[in-house]
């Protein structure tokens, strides 16, 4: 039992580092890895029970956290019910997005993956395009954002639609992406939200990040409520676009798409790239600008809290 207190302790100490309490379902889904047999869902209910009883751990409402952190349970709540309005913004531009040659998927990403976004946060959005075709994909899609008006800017952000994630639907392991210890990444692609999926990419990423349930042995494969998802519209007409795009342009537009870009991107990102880094790639098969990249601090924040709340139990 102790074991399995473990696990769910550091579960909680992620999380309270996003001030988000979860239901025993959301812990028993983001258990570590551990040595040994792994705890069914009845231990983790089981165990959750005790430490509740002996006050390590602190429950309402349905969610359970660390001791001294109940106030983050009513502001889950409130965040949950903000993400309905972030969601709908994410499908009214997609219902437009996904028409758009090469698109084969977009993931909501980060915070609103968890329905946690604050009022003032962006959406973050994790797009797939077809193989050979990243470049061309991020500028029309990029372009129908710039277009709508619902891109970040300098002085505004919240509710705008971030495209800073683009990879191919054949480069779908991320894990030569990932940074020493990165629990940020593992907890990141199991948290991905489909949001649109035309070819199966949901299925094919649980499939290609194996390696993610060495980190968290209970992920799954994410499927969306109806309510947050978009259906497949139009992939026939759509095909023969693409068709018609490959024999008059294809490469030629692909390589002018890749120099229009890297032409346009601040200095800083292109020197980032260029310097081998994993927070920022420029590549023709992944496109990442996260130049604010905070994984080594989330990281050694959930090492500090973890072995702080471990040692309560020693």
């Amino acid at each position: 039992m102790k074991s399995v207190l473990e696990g769910i302790l550091s579960a909680l100490a992620y999380h309270d580092g996003f001030d988000a309490p979860l239901t025993a379902q959301e812990i028993f889904f983001a258990l570590p890895a551990t040595e040994g047999t792994r705890p069914s869902f009845e231990d983790v209910d089981a165990a959750l029970a005790e430490a509740c009883a002996r006050g390590h751990v602190s429950s309402r409402e349905g969610f359970y956290c660390l001791p001294g952190r109940e106030a983050v349970v009513s502001e889950r709540k409130s965040r949950y019910a903000l993400a309905e309005g972030k969601y709908a913004r994410v499908r009214k531009f997609l219902r437009l997005a996904r028409h758009i040659p090469y698109v084969r998927a977009a993931f909501v990403c980060n915070t609103l993956a968890r329905s946690n976004a604050r009022p003032e946060s962006d959406i973050d959005l994790y797009v797939v395009a077809a193989p050979g075709r990243i470049w061309s994909t991020r500028l029309i899609v990029a372009g129908l954002a710039a277009l709508l008006g619902v891109r970040p800017t300098a002085t505004e952000s919240a509710d705008r639609i971030c495209l800073s994630f683009f990879v191919t639907g054949d480069a779908l392991n991320l894990r030569a992406l990932a940074i020493e210890d990165d629990v940020y990444l593992a907890h990141w692609l199991h948290e991905l939200y489909p949001v649109y999926d035309e070819a199966g990419i949901t299925r094919r990423s649980y499939v290609e990040n194996g390696w993610l349930r060495s980190v968290l042995p209970e992920t799954r494969v994410q499927t969306p409520s109806q309510r947050r998802a978009l259906p497949s519209s139009w992939l026939s007409g759509k095909r023969t676009i693409e068709r018609a795009l490959d024999a008059a342009l294809g490469d030629r537009l692909e390589r002018w798409s890749k120099r229009r870009q890297m032409a346009w991107l601040p200095p800083a990102l292109r020197a980032a790239a260029g310097a081998g880094s994993s927070n920022v790639v420029l590549s023709d098969t992944v496109l990442k600008f996260h130049d604010h990249d905070r994984r080594t601090e989330i990281r050694d924040r959930y090492r500090e809290k973890t072995a702080h709340v471990l040692r309560a139990l020693a």
